[in-house]
């Protein structure tokens, strides 16, 4: 099979994917693929993808030259018409885009608050997950360090001040300024975006998604997402 006769092919099956996806039934208006394209779920493939949309209206619509199609697409386009249709079949979820639990930067009870917050500083982090057993028993984060201060005035903060010292602010469910949430680690990523969407002027925003395998704060932690990971769409 000629690769032209074989891009038409797989495109073909890319379109009838994607109306199965969005139709929910219905006879689906528009075309499926612009919806894939403004999905967040095609964001890395955005580029891929409209120049396959390009390539499609061209050997569709345009008539072969002495019998054969006015271009033969490549080896390489074609792999990649393949990849885009293998993540529609197969759609990305909260773990392919988190990061792990094994590369986060976390602190225990008995970390030295001024080691965690040089840490935050050298690496731009707003947050760091507070860890025992496996398991999320909070959240350190610029936040908590206010909300102590309010509370208590700058002298409750000492130097030599421990995570433990600021324990009854590090709860998820305690956090003033933001919260957090917790996903299934197979929680589809389409479902995601709209957790990072403040619902009203005066809702908290969400800093970070945990992952566990079944979404129970209790489970052991398996990775965090955060707005920007939604962003680079790993």
């Amino acid at each position: 099979m000629r690769n032209a006769d074989l891009f038409l092919e797989l495109y073909k099956n890319l379109e009838e994917l994607l109306e199965v996806k969005y139709s929910d039934g219905k006879k689906l208006v528009g075309s499926a693929v612009m919806r894939y394209y403004n999905d967040d779920e095609s964001k890395k493939w955005r580029e891929e993808l409209n120049i396959c949309r390009e390539m499609r209206n061209m050997l569709s619509h345009h008539a072969k030259i002495g019998g054969k199609p006015v271009f033969e697409p490549s080896d390489e386009i074609i792999e990649v018409l393949r990849r885009i249709l293998n993540d529609v079949k197969n759609p990305p979820v909260s773990m392919s885009i988190a990061t792990r639990a094994s590369k986060l930067t976390t602190c225990i009870l008995d970390d030295l608050a001024e080691n965690v917050i040089h840490k935050m500083k050298e690496n731009g982090y707003s947050h760091v997950p507070v860890m025992e057993n496996g398991k999320l028993i909070g959240v350190f984060s610029v936040g908590t360090v206010f909300s102590m201060i309010e509370k208590y005035g700058v002298d409750g903060v000492r130097k030599n001040s421990r995570i433990r010292d600021f324990e009854e602010f590090l709860p998820v469910e305690n956090h003033t300024t933001e919260s957090f949430g917790f996903v299934s680690d197979s929680a589809p990523f389409s479902g995601l975006k709209h957790r990072f969407t403040a619902k009203g002027p005066h809702e908290r925003r969400v800093a970070a998604l945990f992952v566990t395998a079944n979404g129970n704060k209790n489970e052991k932690l398996l990775g965090m997402i955060t707005p920007w990971d939604m962003i680079k769409g790993k």
